[in-house]
């Protein structure tokens, strides 16, 4: 039993809201809990979020050329709107904070934004998006495009580029150019 960890997870609807109750427990790494919710405020704008409280986390930094880890207790949280318009498309934006971020004045803070539109122009099991992830705490940005194409079930091919943005010795700053993702993926 030493070596084996337990996750639970609660659902309820309460008030029109969505909410999970969740905790996970491993006797070698990071306990948590936390909770998420969804609830549209209006008929085509949701309010959603998750918060969690970590025991233990393992933290690895580089010092030199050698490895630290450095455990610790600390939150994170999300909080975003998800807005659908007449078009059919879905615009998101989220900002995130995580204690487990490199120290506090560091990465930890990021403004998420993405706008998605399935089937433009009646082009089926195709959703091409733009996105893009600001860290608030060193403004650099990553902009970028996305097209996902779903030709049968639990099947789907995904492009992606993206641009960082930002001064030398910030979090995507430092990140190369344009790189560009395909994936393949079989849900089963």
């Amino acid at each position: 039993m030493r070596d084996t960890a337990f996750a639970g997870r609660l659902y309820m609807l309460l008030w029109d809201t969505d909410i999970d109750l969740m905790t996970y427990y491993d006797p070698n790494d990071a306990k948590s809990i936390g909770f998420d919710f969804s609830r549209n405020v209006l008929p085509l704008l949701e309010l959603h979020g998750e918060a969690g409280y970590f025991i233990d986390k393992a933290k690895y930094t580089i010092a030199g050329t050698a490895t630290e880890l450095a455990r610790f207790d600390g939150f994170s949280y999300l909080i975003g709107l998800r807005w659908l318009n007449r078009w059919n498309m879905t615009t998101i934006l989220e900002y995130y904070h995580d204690d487990a971020g490199l120290t506090a004045n560091e990465f930890t803070d990021y403004a998420y934004f993405k706008v998605s539109w399935p089937e433009p122009f009646n082009f089926v099991d195709f959703t091409p998006a733009v996105f893009a992830i600001y860290n608030i705490a060193d403004m650099s940005a990553l902009v970028g495009i996305s097209a996902g194409y779903k030709p049968f079930t639990n099947f789907e091919f995904n492009a992606s580029a993206s641009i960082p943005m930002g001064a030398s010795g910030t979090e995507y700053g430092i990140r190369p150019s344009i790189p560009l993702k395909l994936t393949a993926r079989f849900f089963f």
